[in-house]
């Protein structure tokens, strides 16, 4: 008791107490303080987004490869070989492979002159039966069935000048960047979601969109770009004739939809404030998930403005599709 009462006089009398930090001294627990206070480490992110055109995911798609072959080689040997092809052009990647990759796996042979490494990987993971994804600056290879529910992937699109003027991701040729640039604000302008640790880079001469994010969230990206092209191909042929294709030919009809139908199809790409819907679907996936055919050099595009679902594709089909939805509006059943 009288010990406690002596440590309670000794802290009245002794003024403020100063704290202790167990891995600093007292004599440097200021300056260190200084020194975070000083550098912002307190502020500055765990993750910070590779400059445009430097992470590997982006760097591989115009890294072409002189030469590479495997040849009846294991999983982890054509792994191994497409690493060291990358780095000896140049580009430091990082594969780790998951040890399930590597058992009761087949044999792997493939070999390409002068072909992207992208597109070299691309034919590892089909030939591997394995999935590739991107985390930081690794590429991890690992079996479909991942515990990870939001891993992260990538994917690249070549869009054509129309599609890229109607996203608005063309950049200026001299870019202080170099040819790539940042893209993932005007995706984000579009309703595209880049939580944290994701991006994307855009190639201005080879009209390339690289995109690092979620699996569900590069599929709304496919489809939002399915519907751009629909609209581009839509306009182009909206006030022309049937065009004669090898073995049939191709028609544009508008279908005019009231509101509340319109409301539906549109939905089902974007959400009322204009973000990508999970699980997007673009206009022409909507019509072929309701039974239209869209052969190759069709397509479809819903005009909100004016409640019209503009349709590409064969006049019987066309017919047929018309009919049923217009006895969907009618009964006030549209799917």
């Amino acid at each position: 008791m009288k010990t406690l009462f002596s440590l309670f006089l000794g802290i009245l009398f002794c003024g403020q107490a100063t704290g202790l930090d167990p891995f600093f001294p007292p004599e440097e627990w200021e300056a260190y303080q200084q020194r975070i206070l000083k550098d912002r480490a307190h502020e500055k992110p765990a993750w910070e987004r590779p400059k445009p055109g430097t992470s590997p995911a982006v760097t591989i798609q115009t890294l072409i490869l002189p030469e590479f072959a495997v040849e009846n080689g294991s999983v982890e040997t054509a792994f191994n070989a497409w690493q060291s092809a990358c780095r000896k052009g140049g580009v430091n990647v990082q594969v780790y492979l998951e040890p399930a990759t590597l058992i009761n796996r087949p044999t792997i042979t493939h070999a390409a002159k002068g072909e992207t490494a992208a597109k070299a990987l691309s034919y590892l993971e089909n030939l591997s039966i394995a999935r590739v994804r991107l985390v930081q600056d690794a590429f991890l290879v690992g079996t479909p069935d991942e515990l990870d529910p939001h891993p992260l992937h990538f994917r690249v699109w070549l869009l054509s000048e129309s599609v890229e003027g109607l996203l608005s991701v063309k950049q200026p040729k001299q870019s202080a960047e170099g040819k790539w640039t940042a893209a993932e604000d005007r995706l984000r302008a579009l309703g595209t979601a880049f939580p944290h640790g994701t991006y994307a880079d855009y190639h201005s001469e080879l009209r390339a969109l690289v995109v690092i994010n979620t699996k569900v969230t590069l599929d709304s990206i496919s489809e939002l770009i399915t519907e751009t092209q629909g609209r581009e191909l839509i306009r182009q042929f909206m006030d022309k004739a049937p065009v004669q294709m090898e073995g049939y030919s191709l028609e544009v009809r508008g279908l005019r939809l009231n509101r509340e139908n319109a409301a539906k199809i549109g939905d089902c790409l974007k959400d009322g404030k204009g973000r990508l819907a999970p699980f997007a679907a673009s206009t022409q996936s909507w019509a072929e998930s309701r039974g239209l055919v869209i052969p190759l050099g069709g397509g479809a595009w819903l005009d909100r403005e004016s409640f019209t679902l503009w349709l590409r594709s064969r006049p019987d089909a066309l017919d047929e599709f018309s009919q049923k939805l217009e006895q969907a509006q009618k009964a006030a059943d549209m799917p």
